[in-house]
Parts: C-alpha cells; sequence; structure tokens
C-alpha cells in the first residue's frame, strides 16, 4: 500500500475584500429599511388611533359647552326670571329689580 501524502491546501484565507464589505453594507441597509419601515408603520397607526380618541373626546366636550351655553342664555333671560319669581319682583324704572 502507497501512503497518500496529504497536502496542506491552505488555500485563501477569507478576508474582507472590498467587494465583501459592499455586500455585508447593503445586507446591512436593507434589514435597516424594513425595521425601521415596519417600526414607522406602526407609529403611524398608534397616533392615528390616538388622534381619533382625541377627536372624540374635544367633540364631546364641545357639545358640553354649546349646552352650557345654551342654558346660560336660556337662564339670562329676564323674562325666565321674572317668570319665576313671580310677584316677588317690584321693578324700578324697568331697570333694577328688586325681589322681596
Amino acid at each position: 500500500m502507497k501512503k497518500r501524502s496529504k497536502k496542506c491546501n491552505k488555500g485563501k484565507r477569507s478576508s474582507l475584500t472590498p467587494e465583501r464589505l459592499i455586500w455585508v453594507a447593503f445586507i446591512f441597509a436593507c434589514t435597516f429599511y424594513c425595521g425601521t419601515k415596519i417600526f414607522l408603520t406602526s407609529y403611524n397607526m398608534s397616533l392615528a388611533t390616538q388622534d381619533q380618541i382625541l377627536s372624540q373626546k374635544v367633540t364631546k366636550q364641545e357639545k358640553k359647552v354649546e349646552q352650557l351655553t345654551s342654558d346660560v342664555n336660556t337662564l339670562q333671560d329676564k323674562t325666565r326670571v321674572l317668570g319665576i319669581l313671580d310677584d316677588d319682583v317690584a321693578d324700578n324704572q324697568k331697570n333694577v329689580y328688586i325681589i322681596d
């Protein structure tokens, strides 16, 4: 039997060539792009939800303000106040009302 001699094939040691560096940078950029796109989309959706909630709260508050304004206007009407007091009120020159 013949002994085979093993050849030492060291081959090329992997080094960081400009082409590999470009590929690594490209893969990193694609991963970063996809990650930020997903993050920003979900963040935009959460902001839209908060916007809708705040819009509903503002609408409710506006309705309350309108209702209170209407109540104040009806209570400011002097005929309404005089109607509630009936005969307990005496007017002085149509400007000053005296409550007995």
